[in-house]
């Protein structure tokens, strides 16, 4: 099964991964999200996955729960921002946006400028209202870590969303991340959001500027060949290739 970029879709969501171990029981590590096709998809991870390993990773939203599994056809290393797993799901596993749909989704075919009108990630918003821009593209960044996204994504909500109680705040995150407070990461975005209103409580006016300067950034740092590259088992993921890269 080839996938299409139009059918590739950028996204960002915490996942928990499951990997075999020692005895027949399974191992559970973090990782995040990075693309989703119909047959495959992109993991960020801590540690090195080996290719041809068997592996599942499992999300909820508001649907419920969600599994997908596969093997893992490539795996690499990049020394700032940690492993990246390349993963061809199962036959009879498949993935369509209408069952489940992960944070922040981006078609590939948009950031590529081939659909320069998707470029944004649609509106995402709380009981305060509409999330900033700045805050929606530290979340895609592609040249940052799992963990110094979530530390940007905090230090921009505390410059640009004011003041929030310990359950704002947790709401924030599970609406940017797609994960709860008992997530390991949820510390790490309440110590640096702690930390950023502490270190700027002045107002901030945002210009339309300002707000897509962080998607123009990411829409530009993409090389426009990679779309010549097609299908799961042929192609690199467009996140992996850039930051593999170096461009």
């Amino acid at each position: 099964m080839h996938s299409e970029p139009a059918d590739r879709y950028l996204c960002s969501k915490l996942v928990s991964i499951q990997l075999p171990a020692a005895g027949g029981a399974e191992r559970v590590i973090d990782g995040n999200l990075e693309e989703i096709s119909p047959c495959g998809a992109y993991l960020n991870v801590e540690e090195p996955i080996h290719t041809q390993l068997s592996m599942r990773f499992s999300c909820s939203d508001n649907q419920g729960q969600h599994e997908f599994a596969g093997v893992v056809t490539g795996s690499s290393r990049d020394p700032d921002t940690g492993y990246y797993i390349e993963m061809q799901f199962h036959p009879g596993t498949t993935w369509s946006p209408a069952a489940f749909h992960p944070n922040h989704m981006i078609r590939a075919s948009a950031v590529l400028g081939l659909a320069p009108a998707e470029a944004a990630p649609p509106a995402v918003g709380c009981d305060r209202g509409v999330c900033p821009k700045e805050v929606l593209s530290e979340l895609l960044e592609p040249q940052t870590p799992l963990s110094g996204r979530v530390r940007a994504a905090a230090r921009k909500v505390a410059s640009l969303c004011g003041a929030m109680s310990d359950k704002e705040a947790a709401g924030c995150f599970s609406t940017l991340f797609g994960a709860g407070p008992e997530c390991r990461l949820f510390a790490e975005f309440k110590e640096s959001y702690t930390q950023g209103r502490k270190r700027d409580s002045r107002p901030h006016h945002r210009t339309l500027r300002t707000q897509f300067k962080g998607m123009m950034q990411l829409a530009n740092a993409i090389a426009p060949e990679v779309v010549r590259s097609k299908g799961c088992a042929e192609s690199r993921s467009t996140f992996t290739s850039i930051r593999l890269s170096g461009k």
